[in-house]
């Protein structure tokens, strides 16, 4: 924010109002605000006063002349409709739902007003600033209105900045190195996970600068925050931090590594699995109807070198140290080293695989490196995915396989179902379908043991609104009854935000 042009001015003027402008005087009008000459004092006060008030909502401090911007701009869409407009009153001033639950609304109404091409009420707008100064999200969906009032505000005040729309050239305040050095540690990870988002480069740039002197936790935790958003710019840093006497740093190196298929530590371990495994096709019916073309055929490992070890490769806490190695090896090498190798795609070098070593490691290098195309065709061939590809298949899958999940015969006690729930649910990104939402409610409120566990807000913001007419018809538990009331609250006001702009 710039600097005040009248200083103290906000302050004596309350001052003259509290002990009365007999005692002390108001202070004068700035210069660019209107004014009526020859008026008592007390009035003169009070017309002040209220201008100040407009002023403040308004995001504008008392400046005098010379410091006046050009006027609010015209918009050139239109205003969210009446319906829509009460709603963002409501949740902004007296919100329906709980507190936790005011946030995904807001979020929600913004997005439906960006995709109806809309606008919201001028006088809505400082409000929805503040909110976004804390909150990332609202801040990124507030980006997206098309509204010119909307950035006119945004320039009068530095803590309502908002991140550049998708046209506008990105503009992203990173400190120097000078600032990071004198930023506490406890700030440091939000601040580089902030910078990482917008400038992985920059962030690994603040990551160096102060290397040398930070302490072996601190190296540690900035190293894990970089492998939050994993980017090549980061491998060359962590290829040093491998040599690290600390063995916290070396193990977050290695963890972010995993996750970097194109690193140099990714082909070396690629290379040390090439020299075990041999291919093998084969010919006839087999080929021709592509099933058993391929076959892989595997030798032990040999105990790691010290580059080995370097590398990450150590020895089991129990089991076979060969297959450990092999999984290890699977898991860090990069998923397109076996597309090319075999020349087929995933589902045929699953095929190809006969060792079950190695097919933990490519279950695990899917989870790592992420891969949508991998964990699509994996998992059919699993009896139970990985919890963390649910975020990775279509939709569908992941909704049917947690179904599957919660509604399997082991599942099937109060208890069995909630603890599933709690595991299972929050890893399912939302929104979710009609027929999922309905059958995941129905679930939860047998016997009410599911709300124990699942946070209400989670549910809340994912279930489909065709989810009410269950909550609404169904038997509740006495303790289960004020969760189910914010969840109906919630998707109701969800519901009416929805329509408010079709």
């Amino acid at each position: 924010m710039s600097a005040d042009p009248l200083p103290g001015w906000e302050p004596a003027l309350l001052s003259a109002a509290l002990v009365g402008t007999s005692r002390r005087p108001p202070p004068e009008s700035p210069a660019a605000w209107p004014s009526q000459p020859d008026v008592p004092a007390e009035q003169g006060l009070l017309d002040d006063a209220a201008l100040w008030q407009v002023a403040r909502r308004a995001g504008h401090r008392p400046r005098t002349q010379e410091d006046l911007r050009e006027p609010a701009p015209a918009e050139h869409l239109p205003t969210a409709p009446p319906a829509a407009d009460q709603l963002l009153g409501l949740l902004l001033h007296q919100p329906p739902v709980p507190p936790t639950m005011v946030r995904p609304l807001l979020r929600l109404w913004v997005t439906c007003c960006a995709d109806a091409d809309r606008v919201p009420e001028p006088s809505r707008l400082p409000a929805l600033l503040d909110r976004g100064i804390r909150d990332v999200g609202l801040r990124e969906d507030l980006a997206r209105l098309r509204s010119a009032r909307l950035r006119w505000l945004v320039g009068l005040r530095e803590e309502w900045r908002l991140p550049p729309a998708t046209d506008e050239a990105p503009v992203h305040q990173v400190p120097d190195e000078h600032e990071w050095a004198r930023t506490p540690a406890a700030t440091r990870e939000r601040v580089l996970a902030e910078v990482a988002r917008h400038d992985p480069a920059a962030a690994v740039r603040l990551v160096r600068s102060s290397w040398a002197t930070d302490r072996a936790r601190e190296r540690a935790a900035l190293l894990t925050v970089l492998g939050q958003r994993p980017h090549p710019a980061a491998i060359d840093l962590l290829e040093e931090a491998l040599d690290d006497s600390a063995v916290g740093v070396r193990r977050a190196a290695l963890a972010v590594l995993d996750r970097l298929p194109t690193s140099p530590r990714a082909q070396r371990m690629a290379g040390r699995l090439a020299a075990l495994v041999t291919v093998q096709r084969r010919s006839g019916l087999g080929r021709l109807l592509g099933r058993g073309g391929v076959r892989l055929q595997v030798e032990r490992p040999e105990a790691p070198d010290q580059a080995a070890q370097r590398d990450g490769l150590d020895e089991p806490d129990e089991g076979s140290r060969t297959d450990h190695w092999l999984t290890q090896l699977a898991a860090a090498a990069p998923l397109t080293w076996w597309t090319s190798l075999v020349g087929a795609g995933p589902a045929q070098v699953w095929q190809a695989v006969p060792d079950e070593a190695l097919r933990r490691g490519l279950v695990t290098a899917v989870s790592q490196q992420r891969d949508p195309a991998w964990a699509g065709a994996l998992w059919p061939e699993l009896e139970s995915p990985p919890v963390e590809w649910l975020d990775l298949g279509p939709a569908e899958q992941r909704e049917a396989h947690a179904l599957r999940q919660l509604d399997a015969p082991v599942q099937r006690t109060p208890l069995g179902r909630a603890v599933a729930a709690e595991a299972l649910l929050p890893k399912v990104p939302g929104p979710w379908s009609a027929g999922f939402s309905r059958r995941v409610a129905t679930l939860l409120l047998d016997e009410g043991t599911g709300l124990s566990r699942v946070p209400v807000q989670l549910l809340a913001s994912r279930l489909h609104p065709e989810a009410l007419d269950v909550l609404e018809d169904a038997r509740v538990p006495e303790d289960a009854r004020r969760a189910v009331g914010q969840i109906r609250q919630h998707l109701s006001v969800s519901q009416s935000i929805r329509e408010a702009f079709r």
